[in-house]
């Protein structure tokens, strides 16, 4: 048994996951192409026990986070660098989804994919440039400003739980960590030794989902690979390579922000023995970005890598409420994956139709892509596609033939969307939380 854990474990390397899980699956999916649907049942059955201990994870974490925020009250520098580093990260990753997709020309279709296009929609290939150039744009049904409010004002903390509105669980966790400080001390004392266990046993039961990750995404690839359209997708393939040109570029960006920061602060030695996989994974040379990614691939959901990210920011001795509080502000609400995402679907749109592009139309572009990740909160998966549909309509762009394209491929940008969200959450934190001095060799240890 343990000898199949620690191969599940290798899985999650980049080569053995380029090189077996994904050849494997394609495979897989190409020859026995009637297990489509139940390996897509069982990897989506699969990925929903990752809610299982990750929203007690965020409730507990973000009740004590802004619990912590209230007491030591002495942390305006720490919101002022959260506020501005978050602004510049959306614009930066808005900026690289924008030149990628710029570069690689997406959204230029060749013509068997057009005609598999006009299929999709039940229109001839000659029908359907006429389709996409008459269809009116698509007119919200509610205002904006309602959709807005009905994602973020919560009422029913378990009604949002059930139905994993995960922005208005983040709302209602922060209120009740504010409201802590009101609470008597013997009373507020028991309640957060109670939710310091409950993230710590919910800790422990995602590491043990996340050992079968490979064999999750094994079965979702496998599915993908035998329902997508072939020449939809090799119509998309600049699409697909853009978006990974993207996700590497944040990579980048954030193995520099480690790289940095190391140069800058000297290991610090930990003042115990590992006590599990991920910790005795953390060499002394602190977290690693290449992990993180990989972990979002495997598990190709954002927010179960919450517990992993901490934990290696936590290893390094960063501020515990910090790291809580700008983990699941990145990992829940400005998701980069998202964002780099939403800017390339928008460009594509803009050179299907041969839009010619201008300074202003590139400046709405980019803010827009911004304001659709955020109307995604709480949304994950295929579910956050359609909110393209508020950039497109404010830009009086056809909705239908893009939806069906982006819903086509988009099985295999999930997991790429959750890892560059990893990575860019990973760099973005260790750029705003303070760093704080290692405990001394002989402290208790500090119950996570």
């Amino acid at each position: 048994m343990r000898f199949l854990l620690q191969l599940l474990r290798r899985c999650r390397r980049p080569l053995p996951f380029l090189l077996v899980i994904l050849p494997v699956a394609v495979l897989i999916g190409r020859l026995f192409p009637q297990l489509a649907a139940p390996f897509q049942s069982l990897g989506l059955a699969a990925v929903g026990l990752y809610l299982l201990p990750t929203i007690p994870i965020v409730i507990t974490s973000i009740t004590l986070a802004f619990d912590r925020l209230i007491s030591e009250n002495r942390d305006r520098r720490y919101l002022l660098r959260l506020v501005l580093i978050t602004t510049a990260g959306c614009l930066l990753v808005a900026a690289i989804g924008l030149l990628c997709a710029y570069g690689w020309k997406v959204g230029s279709l060749s013509a068997s994919a057009q005609q598999a296009v006009g299929q999709l929609i039940d229109q001839g290939s000659d029908e359907l440039r006429v389709y996409l150039r008459s269809e009116p744009p698509q007119k919200p049904e509610t205002p904006l400003l309602t959709l807005l409010i009905d994602l973020i004002v919560p009422s029913n903390l378990m009604a949002h739980i059930s139905k994993n509105e995960t922005l208005k669980i983040l709302i209602a966790s922060a209120a009740f960590g504010l409201t802590f400080n009101r609470v008597p001390d013997p009373l507020a004392d028991r309640m957060r030794l109670f939710l310091t266990g409950l993230n710590a046993i919910s800790i422990r039961l995602l590491d043990l989902l996340l050992d079968l990750s490979p064999l999750i995404i094994l079965m979702l690839v496998a599915s993908a690979a035998a329902t997508i359209n072939i020449p939809v997708l090799l119509g998309l393939l600049t699409f697909l390579a853009a978006f990974l040109s993207g996700c590497l570029i944040l990579l980048a960006i954030a193995c520099l922000i480690l790289r940095l920061r190391h140069l800058r602060h000297a290991p610090t030695p930990a003042s115990a023995q590992p006590a599990d996989s991920l910790e005795a994974s953390i060499s002394s040379e602190g977290p690693d970005a290449t992990e993180v990614f990989m972990l979002g691939i495997t598990t190709s959901n954002s927010l179960a890598l919450f517990s992993s990210i901490t934990r290696m920011l936590r290893f390094e001795h960063f501020s515990e409420q910090q790291v809580d509080t700008t983990i699941v502000l990145h990992l829940l609400v400005t998701r980069a994956g998202n964002i780099l995402y939403n800017a390339m679907a928008i460009l594509f749109a803009i050179n299907f139709y041969d839009l010619p592009l201008t300074p202003s139309l590139l400046l709405k572009v980019l803010l827009l892509a911004i304001l659709a990740g955020l109307a995604a909160t709480g949304l994950s998966g295929v579910a956050t596609v359609p909110v393209i549909t508020i950039a497109l309509n404010s830009l009086q762009i056809p909705v239908g033939p893009i939806l069906v394209l982006l819903l086509a491929i988009d099985p295999l940008l999930v997991m790429l969307r959750a890892s560059s969200t990893g990575v860019a959450s990973l760099g973005s934190a260790i750029l705003i939380c303070d760093h704080s001095s290692p405990p001394p060799l002989d402290a208790p240890p500090r119950l996570q």
